[in-house]
């Protein structure tokens, strides 16, 4: 049926086990613009006649092979139930393959939602949800509305300052956080919209960005690549800079594309802040933790 040894391993283990209804292919081997590299996991999806049985005998995946480690996300501290009441099973195996399972019950069929490219490799009784085409958008986010988009210009000027307070502290971790989760976010969340609307919202930046490199102009793929810097504060600063600027100019096209007040951005008043701080730091050298005012 196919000349995957790792899709036969999966259907011969959902063959020999009658409880297991329908087996979904998900994710990148579902998706036919995905890279086709060794990098690509196996994502799938049992449709289960019950899923309680599978958590109360959590040996069972040993059926797939030799494993380096298994994860369940949803069986960890502090994890909410699904609203599906499925359960994943994340596996990666001696030999470099990845299956990542997850088990949803018969009865979360009739509201199932496909997330992502799939395809139905079985479904005994017709139970899953037709898949999305082919051809249809996945990862795309929707049209920014003017409320949307302020929030989120507001909120990378207003911690690009914890930054460049950081930087000047030499709390390295500190203005990592900061730079690498929050402004970095807010930095792909404008990015998405902006590749988006350049396709009319047919395409985006993909998950994570993984798609940016392919959709983005060379020039701004190169100012994106700026942006990443080690612990060296005065690369760190450079980043900082590049940043900035990145995230100014794509706001400006964003905001340009759907009749936005770019002013709401805060961005002239910031900037000058941020240059101000560095260049008190590069007066004085970074300072102690501990040294600098609050």
């Amino acid at each position: 049926m196919t000349d995957d040894p790792v899709l036969t391993r999966i259907l011969a283990v959902a063959s020999a086990d009658p409880r297991v209804r329908a087996v979904v292919l998900s994710g990148s081997r579902a998706d036919p613009e995905a890279p086709a590299d060794r990098g690509r996991g196996h994502g799938v999806v049992f449709v289960v006649t019950d899923v309680a049985p599978y958590r109360a005998e959590p040996d069972w995946v040993d059926v797939f092979g030799e494993r380096t480690i298994l994860q369940r996300p949803d069986a960890m501290g502090g994890a909410l139930p699904r609203a599906d009441g499925g359960e994943a099973w994340l596996m990666l195996f001696e030999d470099g393959s990845r299956i990542d399972l997850t088990l949803v019950p018969v009865a979360a069929m009739a509201t199932y939602r496909h997330d992502g490219p799939v395809r139905v490799l079985v479904d005994l009784h017709g139970v899953v949800p037709p898949p999305p085409p082919t051809d249809a958008p996945h990862f795309v986010p929707d049209p920014p509305t003017a409320a949307a988009f302020a929030d989120v210009c507001n909120e990378f000027w207003w911690v690009a300052p914890y930054v460049a307070k950081g930087l000047a502290r030499g709390e390295t971790t500190y203005a990592h956080h900061h730079f690498d989760v929050v402004l970095c976010a807010q930095l792909l969340t404008m990015l998405g919209w902006d590749v988006a609307a350049a396709s009319g919202f047919r395409r985006g930046a993909g998950k994570h960005g993984r798609s940016l490199r392919r959709e983005m102009a060379l020039e701004d793929w190169a100012r994106l690549e700026a942006t990443y810097a080690g612990a060296d504060p005065e690369a760190a600063w450079d980043a900082l800079e590049a940043m900035a600027g990145l995230f100014r100019d794509v706001a400006t096209r964003v905001a340009g594309r759907f009749g936005f007040d770019c002013s709401q951005c805060d961005d002239v008043r910031v900037t000058a802040h941020l240059r101000r701080v560095r260049a008190a730091v590069g007066s004085r050298g970074a300072e102690a933790p501990g040294e600098a005012t609050a």
